[in-house]
C-alpha cells in the first residue's frame, strides 16, 4: 500500500491519483475506524407510540380501532364501555383492551383489563392514560333522552365528567389529544327557536347535548394549554338518536350513493352528513398528521371514495388551509 501511494503521488494527473488511491482503500488496515457513526443508528428498532382510544364501543370508535390496528408503528389501548366488545378484541396481539365507566367519580378510577386467556384484572385508568403518547376521545351519546342517559351516559356524563377524568389522568408522555365533537356545538344558538340555518341544531340542543359537547371542547383546549400538548377538535354531524327514525343515514346508504369521500372545513360553520368511516378516518389522520395540530375541523361526506393515500389527504388538507385563509380575510374585511 505504501509503495502504491508513493507511486501515485509522483503521478502528474490528479484524477489518476484519486482513482488509484480509491482502489487501495478497501485493503487498508483497520477499516472500521473510517466508518461514520450515523449508519449504525439505522439498525436500531423503531420505537412504537401508544395511542389510547376512549369510546371504542361507539360506531365511530369501532371504525377508528380497526384503522389504528392496521398501523404497525402503533400500540393501541382500547377503552370500551361494553364487556362483550372488549372480549371480541382481546385476542388481537396489537391491542390492550379495557372496560369501565369512565364518567364515575374520579378518586382512583379503575378499569378492567380483559385478556384472551380470561386472566382479567383491575388497573388504574391513570396507568393506561400515562402510558400514552396519543389519546383520542371518540365517545358520544344521543342528543335526546334515552336508556343510555339512565345508565350513566348522558351528555354531561360523557362530554364533561368523562373528558375531565381523562384529562386529569394524562401523563408527561402525552403529546396530542384529539376530541370528537359535533357540528353546532360552538354556535351561538338562541334560547327560542328561529327558522334559520341553525334550526336543526337548536332542536338537537333542546336537552343541552350540544352545550355539554362544547364544555368538553373547552376542557380539551384548556388541557392543551396547561399540559403544553397539541389538541385537535374534529366535528361530525350528530342526530337526535344514534339509531332509529331520527338518526342519520346508515353506512350502507353512504356506499350506495357513492358518497364516501369527505370534505374538511374550518371551525363550526358547515353542515352536511358524516359517516362513521369518514369521522374515524379523520380522527386517525388528526392523530398522525401535524397539520391538524390545534385546529378545529368539521368533516362532512361528499361524492367519491374515501381518501387513502398521503397524496389524497394532502389535497384535502391544502383545501382546508385555503378555506381557513379565506375566512381570515373575510373576517379582516368585516372588521375594517
Amino acid at each position: 500500500v505504501m509503495a502504491a501511494e508513493r507511486s501515485v503521488t509522483s503521478s502528474s494527473t490528479s484524477s489518476t491519483y484519486h482513482a488509484a488511491l480509491s482502489a487501495f482503500i478497501p485493503y487498508r488496515p483497520l477499516p472500521l475506524q473510517r466508518i461514520p457513526l450515523q449508519p449504525a443508528r439505522c439498525s436500531s428498532p423503531i420505537m412504537k407510540e401508544t395511542v389510547t382510544v376512549i369510546g371504542a364501543s361507539t360506531s365511530v370508535g369501532k371504525r377508528l380501532a380497526a384503522e389504528l390496528l392496521k398501523e404497525q408503528n402503533l400500540s393501541v389501548n382500547l377503552c370500551f364501555d361494553k364487556y362483550s366488545d372488549a372480549v371480541c378484541h382481546a385476542g388481537n396481539p396489537a391491542a390492550r383492551c379495557f372496560v369501565g365507566n369512565l364518567a364515575q367519580t374520579r378518586n382512583e378510577l379503575k378499569v378492567l383489563q380483559v385478556t384472551s386467556t380470561g386472566d382479567n384484572r383491575l388497573v388504574n385508568l391513570d396507568t393506561v392514560l400515562q402510558s400514552s403518547e396519543l389519546i383520542v376521545i371518540s365517545e358520544y351519546t344521543s342528543c335526546f333522552p334515552s336508556l343510555d342517559w339512565v345508565l350513566g351516559k348522558s351528555p354531561q356524563d360523557v362530554n364533561v365528567k368523562m373528558v375531565r377524568n381523562v384529562v386529569n389522568g394524562c401523563g408527561s408522555r402525552l403529546r396530542k389529544l384529539v376530541f370528537l365533537s359535533a357540528l353546532g356545538a360552538k354556535r351561538k344558538l338562541s334560547k327560542l327557536p328561529k327558522l334559520d340555518a341553525n334550526i336543526l341544531f337548536w332542536v338537537l340542543n333542546f336537552f343541552g347535548a350540544l352545550d355539554a359537547i362544547r364544555q368538553g371542547e373547552e376542557i380539551v383546549c384548556e388541557a392543551g394549554r396547561d399540559l403544553s400538548i397539541q389538541t385537535s377538535i374534529i366535528r361530525a354531524k350528530f342526530h337526535c338518536y344514534l339509531k332509529g327514525p331520527f338518526g342519520g343515514m346508515n353506512e350502507e346508504m353512504f356506499d350506495e350513493m357513492e358518497y364516501q369521500s369527505l370534505e374538511l372545513l374550518p371551525g363550526d360553520i358547515a353542515d352536511g352528513e358524516t359517516s362513521d368511516l369518514a369521522a374515524a378516518l379523520t380522527l386517525k389522520q388528526a392523530l398522525v398528521d401535524d397539520c391538524f395540530d390545534n385546529k378545529d375541523v368539521a368533516v362532512v361526506n361528499s361524492p367519491g371514495s374515501s381518501p387513502l393515500s398521503p397524496e389524497e389527504w394532502n389535497t384535502k388538507i391544502q383545501s382546508l388551509l385555503m378555506r381557513e385563509k379565506q375566512l381570515l380575510l373575510m373576517g379582516e374585511r368585516t372588521a375594517t
